[in-house]
């Protein structure tokens, strides 16, 4: 019974944590994918390579940078769920949007963050193979809906996400049997989607080592 009690506390403080870290990721990840992009594009242009030649700190302190992003990142959640910082994320978002170069980056790094965040694709039920966009192919499909006809036919509503910004694609009506049932998971489908397969490999050694 002792047991009991201090559970409930201990899963609120989990789903607290996790609630304000995500919140956080979901400001920060778009902010320094835009910032590491720019900074990548106005370094080619001027042709300059500038080594790092120090550091800040004399003696290097394993998993201090971790610490601290884990820290930040809840401490940055904590605000934006706020009022207050609900309304300064959509007036930095409303900046960066009518910058010419900027917001086309930043709403791309949005759209990415966007769809790999667990309460996004929560509307996902499952992923499948299907045969797309001719047959011979499969393609990585996520099923939205499914209904039944009057003649027991099911169908399902599956979209099917571009590489490397899953939130375009296109949206196919599929009758059940042509589809192909997966262990693969919403959120590794899209992590492999977003690498454009360069993770693959690591999808299928998880759910390999799931199935076993």
């Amino acid at each position: 019974m002792r047991g009991f009690w201090l559970h409930r506390p201990l899963r609120r403080v989990e789903h607290h944590l996790r609630r304000n870290i995500l919140a956080g990721l979901g400001v920060l990840v778009p902010v320094v994918i835009t910032y590491l992009v720019l900074r990548f594009v106005v370094g080619f242009v001027d042709g300059l390579l500038r080594p790092l030649t120090g550091r800040l700190l004399d003696v290097v302190v394993p998993g201090l940078g971790l610490a601290i992003t884990v820290v930040g990142l809840y401490l940055v959640g904590l605000i934006v769920t706020t009022v207050v910082g609900r309304r300064m994320v959509e007036w930095g978002n409303r900046v960066m949007e009518n910058i010419p170069l900027v917001r086309v980056v930043y709403r791309t790094a949005r759209q990415v963050t966007d769809a790999l965040n667990s309460s996004a694709t929560a509307h996902y039920r499952r992923v499948v193979f299907l045969e797309f966009p001719r047959p011979g192919l499969r393609s990585i499909g996520l099923v939205t809906s499914e209904w039944r006809e009057p003649d027991g036919r099911l169908y399902l509503m599956v979209y099917i996400p571009t590489v490397p910004n899953p939130t375009s694609g296109f949206l196919v009506v599929v009758p059940a049997e042509q589809v192909e049932p997966t262990a693969m998971s919403v959120e590794d489908a899209l992590k492999v989607v977003v690498s454009a397969g360069v993770l693959a490999e690591e999808v299928v050694r998880k759910v390999k080592a799931g199935t076993a």
